[in-house]
């Protein structure tokens, strides 16, 4: 089953991240701060889901915010 994958992209001061809803099952989306840690923690903010596409939005803010998509 090949992995989903994630796709980012910016618009007007927000980022937003999209990956497919076909072989996405099961996968979450999780944040960290800094790569070098293994502090993931699962997104918890809204997830939109049209056409086949999970999308989110955020509103960056000062810092490193990396994002991926985990399955358990």
């Amino acid at each position: 089953v090949p992995v989903p994958e994630l796709s980012i992209g910016l618009s007007s001061n927000q980022i937003n991240l999209m990956w497919a809803t076909n072989n996405a099952s099961g996968y979450i989306l999780q944040q960290n701060t800094n790569l070098e840690t293994t502090n993931w923690v699962n997104y918890v903010g809204p997830v939109n889901t049209s056409n086949g596409t999970n999308d989110v939005t955020i509103t960056p803010n000062t810092g490193s915010l990396f994002f991926r998509l985990h399955i358990p």
